[in-house]
């Protein structure tokens, strides 16, 4: 499948990219670099968050791709990557709702993660300690350390079969451990501050001013177990263009969000859409 592909290759994963994205790239980096491939370009519209690390010495690029062969992670859809692409040699995903945009595509639904995807598609030899370490980490950052649920019995063994490979579940930790400076801690109080949970408890965020990611993500996390929750919004208001983020434990809320063009997971999904 991917010795066939010509050099060079671009990998290329959804802009304001989460720990599975990069991961995935970085993963899909590896594996291809232990079959011989030596021109590899990563990229993410959005660059590379502050608070992932690199895992290799390949800058992540936010200028459009350029390779003879292009490939996907972690894309619902094409328009996912922000880049105006017209053809994808192979999207590799684990969404609902994946708009089977490439040449190949290669969707499992059932994965927690695009990272859990990969691993089970890479040869058992070429499962070096970077393979399971990138593997690891994007599985627990999606599944919330293994609590959404989505998480399913086959990823539980997944996992077994990583930590059975190398033992990297401690250092998979630490980098997914939240490091908050003084000024991200009030930033998440801030949002905190200002959600409101209606009558039939669904609890909403609506910003009108830019905050980090992570602490986007941790706000709402925070929300999705309070007590009785059945869904949460945030919303973000950014230069007319309206950015939300849904979570629930009982609301299939990838349905909400393909009403806007968006996707995601029945108990995780997100979308953007013009004012």
């Amino acid at each position: 499948m991917l010795e066939q592909l010509p050099e060079p290759i671009s990998l290329i994963c959804h802009q304001n990219a989460d720990f599975d994205a990069i991961t995935s790239l970085y993963l899909l980096e590896e594996w291809l670099k232990n079959i011989g491939k030596k021109q590899i370009t990563l990229h993410c519209k959005t660059g590379l968050p502050k608070q992932i690390p690199s895992f290799s010495n390949t800058r992540i690029s936010k200028s459009p791709p350029k390779g003879r062969s292009l490939i996907t992670v972690d894309c619902r859809a094409i328009e996912r990557t922000g880049f105006e692409l017209k053809k994808i040699d192979i999207n590799f995903d684990h969404h609902e709702g994946n708009t089977q945009f490439g040449n190949l595509n290669i969707v499992d639904r059932k994965a927690v993660s695009t990272t859990e995807l990969l691993w089970k598609l890479i040869p058992k030899s070429l499962q070096n300690p970077l393979i399971c370490k990138l593997s690891l980490i994007g599985i627990l950052s999606d599944s919330q350390n293994l609590q959404t649920p989505n998480t399913k019995s086959t990823t539980f063994k997944t996992v077994a079969k990583i930590l059975k490979t190398s033992k990297q579940l401690q250092n998979a930790h630490q980098i997914l451990k939240p490091k908050l400076k003084s000024k991200e801690l009030k930033q998440l109080g801030e949002i905190l501050s200002q959600s409101e949970i209606n009558q039939k408890q669904i609890g909403f965020v609506y910003l009108n001013q830019k905050y980090p990611k992570n602490i986007r993500n941790l706000a709402i996390q925070h929300l999705n177990q309070l007590q009785n929750i059945k869904a949460t919004c945030l919303l973000e208001n950014e230069e007319g263009r309206i950015q939300g983020s849904l979570r629930s434990q009982t609301i299939d809320v990838n349905k909400i969000s393909q009403l806007f063009n968006g996707g995601g997971h029945k108990k995780a999904a997100g979308f953007e859409t013009q004012i």
